[in-house]
């Protein structure tokens, strides 16, 4: 098949999640924090918005070991290549930042988040199941946007992408669930919402992305067409058709889906641990 655009190279996903294992503890640990924020008491936020002030910390001294010499990152977004599991790796938008920007960047965003922790410090009652992960999931979302146009390390873009937090998010949507005495099919339920309102949320900044021509991997200018897993060859006339096709429908759909079936094991775990030790 030829490349659906000039800029496609083939991959699998081994060799594009590769990048970002190590640093998957940065990317997601600030964002478990916000997730655990409703587990637990003054003390245990507060000790959150600490953490989260030191990361930040940490992330002006890495900005100014990076100095002020020009980065370049390729921002990426892979679309199938037919049933085979191959991808094209579509290079959309190609970003040169000075060094220091993607750690002030990345600051801002500790910050905020704290910022958000200190402020509930004091909120009791039951620990929400939908709200917190959606809410958590669009400061993730709107974070790599933002670190790419900032030209951040390759592997930490991929790591904050709401793909990778699938799981761990699956588990703390499960402890809630068990602190508030919520049945299974509660738990079942919420996954499935967080989900939707999450890509709702994805779709959403892809169409304005899109419509405005900003750049990131939800701006789908660059798309042309690309061949589904069913082998069918889809093209696109114009931008807003590739997300129609390429962002809403599949955001709402397998990646809905995908919420589900990859929280729902360690939700199920967390679910059951936090319901017997509520006994």
């Amino acid at each position: 098949m030829t490349p659906t655009t000039p800029a496609a190279e083939t991959a699998d996903v081994n060799e594009l999640l590769a990048p970002a294992l190590p640093w998957l503890p940065a990317a997601l640990g600030p964002f478990l924090l916000l997730l655990a924020v409703p587990l637990l008491g003054t003390r245990g936020r507060v000790t959150i918005a600490m953490v989260l002030a030191g990361m930040a910390v940490a992330s002006v001294v890495v900005a100014v070991m990076e100095g002020g010499e020009q980065r370049t990152l390729d921002v990426v977004n892979p679309f199938p290549r037919g049933a085979d599991g191959e991808l094209d790796r579509i290079v959309f938008e190609t970003v040169t930042a000075p060094g220091y920007a993607w750690g002030l960047c990345a600051a801002a965003f500790l910050m905020l988040a704290m910022g958000a922790v200190f402020l509930r410090k004091n909120k009791g009652g039951k620990p929400g199941l939908v709200l917190p992960a959606t809410l958590a999931g669009i400061w993730l979302l709107l974070l790599r946007l933002a670190l790419e146009k900032c030209a951040a390390p390759d592997g930490l873009v991929w790591a904050t992408g709401l793909g990778m937090a699938l799981i761990p998010q699956g588990l703390m949507i499960g402890l809630a669930a068990g602190r508030r005495g919520a049945g299974f099919w509660k738990l079942l339920g919420a996954l499935l919402l967080v989900g939707l309102l999450q890509r709702l949320a994805v779709s959403g900044a892809s169409w304005v992305l899109t419509s405005q021509g900003w750049g990131t991997h939800l701006d789908m200018t660059p798309l042309k067409g690309f061949q589904s897993p069913f082998g069918k060859e889809l093209t696109f006339e114009t931008p807003m058709d590739a997300w129609f096709t390429g962002v809403l429908l599949a955001q709402t759909t397998g990646w809905v889906l995908g919420t589900v079936l990859l929280g729902l094991p360690l939700g199920t775990l967390g679910w059951f641990v936090s319901r017997k030790r509520k006994k």
